[in-house]
């Protein structure tokens, strides 16, 4: 049995993961990283919106701050986030992107003189003054008093996470891909690392750590439509008519997502949506941002649209529909990222419950945690390692083995049953979807709660079928 040891474990290599290990490779620790997906193919790289932090450099960003973004957050949060957690953010994420500027992320810069934006379809005009040529610019973001998303087009995740990429191969950071982490090795006191299983060979691997992170994103998948998008566009009904500027003639299409998913439901539910094969769907109509804007600002939104869609962004209308979105929840940690009852276990990014956006999340603070979690968290780690030794058990090591492969054999043989996994998956899916959707109510909670129930029953005689 290979056996690998290692300072720091970190089970995801997306940006929160990736993040972490620079903190504690800088410092001189051994950091190891696995994967499902090799590393720059991490869901972080789909994240299109940008990263939030209070720069103040643009026009529209005038006489921000990170007290002017606190307050923005725990106002998005419903007033359920951790404030002290808050508070750490936004004074962190100023001083976070520019380090990753300093690495090499191409953020988009201001550029002085005039120039035209889009608001609720309309075109507007403002002036950079020239002052700040060249400086971090930002863009406005549902939600928030002053633009502050700094981005690079519609690409911020995808360029982040190269660049943070970069950054682990020049630190010698090691990544292991196509591994999946099934199991914890723990006495239930303390983490001691994980068994894995390799996808390409389907063989177990044990690896031991001091400290191990859970950095696997968020678990979206339990719903059956997951997504996000838009940038100046409007929404339209089935008569090709707008409507957020009536249900919110302030911010109208800029309200945070949590309202325009309800609004953009409740439309549907008149019967205004258009009718399809897959359900119901609204229109987005981005045509008046022009070709350019298209083609510069939103090339990952046009590829997407031409190649998944069949669909022209730049003279038709964009399907688009409510979908889950974001996870709140996670692996509840403290400020500092260090789960509760195992020593030697942290989290971070939307895996963690590092409770920064209690009831609902503003817009462009999740990929700024990603990497502002990573900082704080990493640096976390570091001071933990500073003064750690742990003794491997392997006992414990051994009997974590054992059950995993009891497990995969059970498995293999359907010795606890034939049942389908991908009906079961389906099933679950269409149990959040009818009953946890954007309206909740006691009844569909409780419906939902029982039915799930059953369907987890099934997923306990789940066996390999061809």
């Amino acid at each position: 049995m290979e056996t690998i040891i290692t300072d720091l474990l970190c089970i995801g290599a997306g940006l929160a993961g990736e993040r972490v290990a620079v903190e504690a490779a800088s410092a001189g620790f051994d950091a190891l990283c696995l994967s499902i997906v090799p590393p720059r193919r991490s869901h972080s790289s789909a994240a299109q919106g940008g990263m939030q932090a209070a720069l103040g450099n643009c026009f529209k960003g005038e006489g921000d701050s990170p007290d002017v973004h606190f307050q923005d957050t725990v106002k998005g949060s419903d007033w359920g986030c951790d404030q002290e957690v808050a508070r750490l953010f936004t004074e962190t994420a100023p001083i976070a992107v520019r380090e990753m500027a300093f690495w090499g992320i191409p953020w988009n810069r201001v550029v002085p003189g005039q120039s035209t934006y889009f608001k609720g379809g309309k075109q507007f005009e403002k002036v950079e003054p020239a002052a700040n040529q060249g400086l971090i610019t930002a863009r406005d973001f549902g939600g928030t008093a002053k633009w502050r998303t700094c981005y690079t087009s519609d690409g911020a995740g995808h360029t982040l996470l190269y660049t943070m990429d970069n950054k682990v191969v020049e630190l010698g950071v090691r990544v292991h891909d196509r591994m999946e982490a099934i199991s914890l090795i723990h006495d239930g006191e303390k983490c001691t690392g994980v068994v894995a299983r390799c996808l390409k060979t389907g063989q177990l691997r044990i690896y031991l750590a001091k400290a191990t992170l859970i950095a696997t994103g968020g678990y979206g998948r339990i719903y059956r439509e997951t997504t996000n998008g838009g940038d100046g566009g409007t929404l339209l009904d089935v008569n090709e008519e707008r409507f957020m500027d009536k249900y919110e003639p302030e911010k109208a299409e800029l309200a945070s997502r949590d309202v325009v998913s309800r609004w953009m439901t409740h439309h549907i539910r008149k019967g205004l949506g258009v009718k399809s094969p897959y359900g119901d769907h609204l229109w987005l109509d981005i045509r008046h941002l022009g070709a350019q804007h298209i083609k510069t600002k939103l090339r990952e939104v046009e590829e997407i649209c031409n190649n998944f869609l069949g669909v022209d962004p730049i003279t038709q209308l964009i399907p688009v529909r409510p979908a889950q979105h974001y996870t709140m929840a996670g692996v509840r940690t403290n400020k500092d990222g260090a789960a509760y009852g195992l020593k030697g276990l942290f989290s971070a990014g939307e895996a963690a419950c590092w409770d920064m956006h209690g009831f609902n999340r503003l817009g462009g603070n999740s990929l700024a945690e990603t990497i502002v979690a990573g900082k704080i968290v990493g640096g976390k780690v570091v001071e933990f390692l500073q003064g750690y030794e742990v003794a491997f058990d392997t006992a414990v090591t051994r009997a974590t083995l054992l059950k995993d492969r009891e497990r995969i054999d059970r498995l293999i043989h359907c010795r606890d049953g034939k049942e389908n996994v991908f009906e079961v998956r389906n099933a679950m899916q269409d149990e959040l979807m009818d009953h946890v959707g954007i309206f909740r109510n006691g009844k569909d909670l409780q419906t939902a709660v029982d039915n799930l129930q059953e369907i987890y029953g099934r997923a306990q005689q789940v066996g390999l079928r061809s």
